[in-house]
């Protein structure tokens, strides 16, 4: 674990040096159109983050007591480097004669709407599965799904702990495989092996447009798009029952429209080889395409064809990316 720690820092540490190594000509630039606006900047930061766009950071004001909306800052600074750009939440709205610290942060050019459908194994009061939507600090949306051993209460149990678990060290700014590594050694620790679950997780990016998937032991995730569907699938273990996590991961490019659509292993042991051929029906409807929608068309699926009667619990999360058009002064 203190590898891992070690290995943060030192990513940390080589971002901060690339965007120390800059010319200075970005920074320049930025001045120089900030100024023709009628604003005065200072100490001026222009970095570009792997995977999540620009950001700028610098101190900025105006002059004889005037006061300009930071939006013409925001629509000035999209100009010059053409990307549609974005003042940080934590930034005030408007520029006065008090030198104050502004972020502007480049737009991502998709959104990710998200949809989820579930039902619990007959007989049980509640679901072994858990799931989690994120939307951490670097834009991106990530889904969790986890299906804890057997069913009910001990099965919700494990997988509460293993969503809960991913949550916490995703929110403190840990990469995914680092979380999965991490979690499969506390698993180890509490349980002896005696308990495990599997882990499912789409990381979508809407700066680059891909989505990366980690996979322990989880069911098939599936890419729907007009007339193709693709299956990304998983040879490893759940987490908790060997010393090291053997864990499989894909990148794969998405489009406006692409669906991504997660499900527990309930799902397709019900709808057997017709899965792919429902999963492609259902996203070609012409009435819900909404990832709401879908999820719950597949779920009603998958319970017709065991009369209503689940032999496992089932979940299926589903998330759209869906492309921005481009502010008025970038068209």
């Amino acid at each position: 674990q203190l590898h891992v720690v070690a290995d943060m820092l030192r990513e940390y540490s080589d971002e901060l040096y690339d965007t120390a190594s800059g010319d200075g000509k970005a920074e320049e630039a930025v001045a120089e159109v900030l100024y023709r606006q009628g604003i005065y900047a200072e100490q001026v930061a222009v970095m570009k983050r792997k995977g999540r766009g620009l950001c700028i950071r610098l101190k900025a004001s105006c002059k004889n007591g005037t006061c300009i909306p930071v939006r013409r800052a925001v629509q000035s600074l999209g100009m010059l480097f053409g990307c549609p750009m974005a003042i940080g939440a934590e930034s005030e709205r408007f520029i006065g004669d008090t030198l104050t610290e502004f972020v502007f942060e480049e737009e991502p050019g998709y959104m990710v709407l998200t949809g989820v459908a579930k039902a619990t194994k007959k007989g049980e009061t509640q679901s072994g599965d858990s799931f989690s939507f994120l939307y951490p600090d670097s834009g991106e949306t990530v889904l969790l799904l986890s299906d804890g051993m057997g069913s009910g209460e001990a099965a919700s149990r494990d997988s509460e702990a293993v969503i809960a678990l991913l949550e916490q060290l995703l929110s403190a700014g840990f990469d995914e495989k680092t979380a999965v590594r991490l979690i499969n050694s506390v698993l180890l620790l509490r349980t002896e092996g005696k308990s495990y679950s599997t882990v499912d997780i789409s990381v979508l990016n809407p700066y680059s447009g891909t989505c990366e998937f980690i996979k322990l032991g989880a069911a098939g995730t599936f890419i729907k798009r007009e007339e193709w569907i693709e299956k990304v699938e998983s040879a490893t273990l759940p987490v908790g029952m060997f010393g090291e996590a053997d864990y499989d991961t894909k990148e794969k490019k998405l489009y406006d429209g692409d669906y991504v659509i997660m499900m527990s292993d309930g799902v397709p042991e019900v709808l057997g080889d017709r899965l792919e051929e429902i999963l492609f029906a259902v996203g070609n409807k012409k009435t819900d395409r909404t990832p709401q929608g879908i999820a719950g068309e597949i779920l009603k699926a998958a319970l017709e064809f065991c009369g209503y009667k689940p032999k496992d619990d089932m979940t299926i999360l589903v998330a759209e990316l869906v492309k921005k058009q481009p502010p008025y002064y970038l068209q």
